[in-house]
This record gives C-alpha cells, sequence and structure tokens, in this order.
C-alpha cells in the first residue's frame, strides 16, 4: 500500500484529560482494564481491583470487587448498554479445588455504579455434566437485545483450554433484575473466542 492510499492520523496527539489511578484493593501487572461510560458516569476494572467517577474521570473512588465476593479472583470485564442505561460488570472468582470450578458474577447498576443488582454462575448452572470445570478469561459485548460473554472452560487444576463458551443474556432481563439464564453454545478445539464489538 502507498502512502497516497493510506489514511493519515492527525499530526497532533491530544489528550482531553488524564488522571491518575492508584487502586487500593490491589492491582497486577496483567492490568486487562475495561470501562464503563455513562455521561458523568464511569465504571473502570482492571485485575483486582475496580474504580468509579461521577464526574467524567476527573476524580475517583475505589471499590474492592472482593467485599460481596470473597472468591473474587483476577479477571473483570465491563460495558455501558446505553439503549437501556446501565452499567454491567463480570468479576470471575477463583478456582476453588474442594469443588473443582469457580463462579462468575454478573452485576448490573441504573445509577452509575453506586449500587448493584447481581447473579451467579457457575459451569454446571450451563451443564449439569460441567463439574471440575472453571472458567477463565471472558469478554462482554452488546448486540440490540442480548449481552454476550465469551470465556474460556478448563479442566479443575489444570491450565488447558478444552472447551470455548458462547453465552447470551437478555439485557431487557438484566435492566429488570429478573431470574436471568443463559443461552449458550460451545467449541471443542481448544480455540478461544472473543466477540465482536458493536455488531448490534
Amino acid at each position: 500500500m502507498s502512502q497516497a492510499d493510506s489514511v493519515l492520523a492527525a499530526s497532533t496527539f491530544n489528550i482531553w484529560r488524564t488522571s491518575t489511578l492508584a487502586p487500593t484493593s490491589g492491582n497486577s501487572d496483567i492490568n486487562e482494564p475495561a470501562v464503563a461510560n455513562g455521561g458523568k458516569y464511569v465504571w473502570y476494572t482492571g485485575n483486582w481491583y475496580a474504580a468509579r467517577s461521577t464526574n467524567g474521570g476527573s476524580t475517583w473512588t475505589y471499590t474492592n470487587p472482593a467485599s460481596n465476593m470473597t472468591d473474587f479472583c483476577c479477571d473483570q470485564d465491563t460495558l455501558y448498554d446505553k439503549s437501556r442505561d446501565q452499567i454491567i460488570w463480570y468479576r470471575q472468582g477463583s478456582y476453588q479445588s474442594s469443588t473443582g470450578q469457580n463462579r462468575f458474577v454478573l452485576s448490573r447498576s441504573l445509577n452509575g455504579g453506586a449500587t448493584w443488582c447481581s447473579w451467579s454462575f457457575f459451569p454446571t448452572t450451563f451443564n449439569s455434566t460441567w463439574t471440575n470445570q472453571w472458567f477463565d478469561y471472558p469478554h462482554l459485548a452488546l448486540s440490540n437485545d442480548f449481552l454476550w460473554l465469551t470465556t474460556n472452560r478448563i479442566a479443575g487444576g489444570a491450565t488447558t483450554v478444552n472447551l470455548s463458551v458462547l453465552a447470551r443474556f437478555s439485557l431487557d432481563t438484566i435492566q429488570s433484575c429478573g431470574s436471568l439464564s443463559a443461552t449458550s453454545w460451545t467449541q471443542s478445539s481448544g480455540r478461544t473466542w472473543t466477540p465482536v464489538q458493536g455488531a448490534r
């Protein structure tokens, strides 16, 4: 491709707002950050911490993701569903050697992260035969009416992916804090799925 065929970025890089993040509940060199932004409300997550801003990111209040999830371990994702004005937050639990599995907690907030409605899911929630399995490496995406989740399923105690899982949740049910269930699909090739963003 010649330079004439490419689209060049502007010569000046502008930072509109910058502020320092200093989480109080810990952090990791593997940060994997995610952000949900609805107007003045911003919900920001990284491995081991979460932060809330009520003024567009000028100042932050830190939240310990383990404060109401004692089995919390590290992986998180978040996004903002503009069509229903809700923040959605995923937290992954740690592997439990006693059960051979973990769980994830899916939460939503209608007031910019001040309060949450939450649901817990285990591998056996999706399939009763998925005992001694655990989830890892989550990603969230939205379409018009659904929240989509991809995650790896790994045999208890192991580190090798044995299944990729795609799950779909109703955004209306999430908004209403109703009884939430998922429709799911799997791929057993050991490859990792991640969803496309903005497909609607």
